[in-house]
C-alpha cells in the first residue's frame, strides 16, 4: 500500500504535465477518490488534489464543457466517501448550466446545424 501510494504522488507529479484539462479533471477526481477509500487522513488529498481538481476545472473556458465535465466529475466523485465534494461539483454545475445558453454538445449541435440552414 504505501508503495502505491508513493506512485500516486509521482503519477500525480506527471498528470500536471498532462495538456488536455478534462482528462486531468477525470484522472484528478479518480485519484481523489482512491485516496478517500485508501489514505483517508491524507492531506494531500485535500490540500493538493481538491485543490487542483478545482482549479483546472474552473479554468475551461467553453461554457458547456465546464457543464459536462462538471457531472462527469460528480459522477466519479459520488463514491460514499466522497459525496459532499460530488455535491459541490453538481450544485456549481447546476448553476452555471442555469446561466448558460447553449450547456450541452446537443445543444450546441442543434444550434450549430440550426445556423447552417439560413
Amino acid at each position: 500500500m504505501i508503495i502505491l501510494y508513493k506512485n500516486i504522488k509521482i503519477l500525480y507529479s506527471k498528470l500536471k504535465d498532462a495538456e488536455h484539462s478534462l482528462t486531468k479533471c477525470k484522472v484528478l477526481a479518480m485519484f481523489h477518490v482512491w485516496m478517500c477509500n485508501n489514505c483517508l487522513e491524507d492531506s494531500f488529498k485535500k490540500d493538493v488534489i481538491e485543490k487542483n481538481l478545482y482549479e483546472i476545472w474552473n479554468q475551461i473556458g467553453t461554457p458547456w464543457v465546464k457543464v459536462e465535465l462538471g457531472y462527469k466529475i460528480a459522477q466519479i466523485l459520488s463514491k460514499e466517501c466522497t459525496q459532499d465534494l460530488a455535491r459541490k461539483y453538481v450544485e456549481e454545475t447546476t448553476i452555471l448550466r442555469d446561466r448558460i445558453l447553449l450547456s450541452s454538445i446537443s445543444c450546441v449541435e442543434t444550434y450549430s446545424q440550426s445556423m447552417t440552414l439560413l
